[in-house]
This record gives structure tokens, sequence and C-alpha cells, in this order.
């Protein structure tokens, strides 16, 4: 029972964490310093959570988040 639990919760993790890789990366890349890309991801995930009524979802949710990620590492 317990290794089945643990594999649901890996699974989850993914789920909601995986999300959370495409802004990492790109804010890693446009602002090349650890430090203001946790910024940029802080202020991308409370964006994100603010507009999260907006999504109409007529395209991935991976390129909604990745452009909000794109805005404010460009905002820095």
């Amino acid at each position: 029972m317990q290794r089945l639990l643990d594999v649901l919760l890996s699974g989850l993790a993914l789920l909601v964490l995986s999300p959370l890789l495409v802004p990492v990366a790109i804010a890693l890349r446009l602002t090349g310093d650890r430090d203001e890309a946790q910024d940029v991801l802080q202020e991308t995930m409370l964006k994100a959570i603010g507009k999260l009524g907006e999504f109409r979802g007529d395209a991935p949710f991976r390129g909604w988040i990745r452009r909000i990620a794109v805005n404010e590492a460009l905002m820095q």
C-alpha cells in the first residue's frame, strides 16, 4: 500500500511541477542569473495564478505560462 501511495504522490508532484520547468528554463536563459531567475519565476507564478481565469484553453497551458515568463524576464 505504501508503494502505491508513493507512486501516486510522485505522479501528482510531476503533474503539478512540470509546468514550472518551462518558466525556470526561460528565466535562467534570459536573465543569466539564478537569483533573478528565481524572482522571475515567482512573478510568473503570481501573475499566472492571478490571471488563471483569463486562460481560455484554446492553446496549451505551457505556451500561456511561457509567454508570461518571457514577459516577466524581459521586464527585469
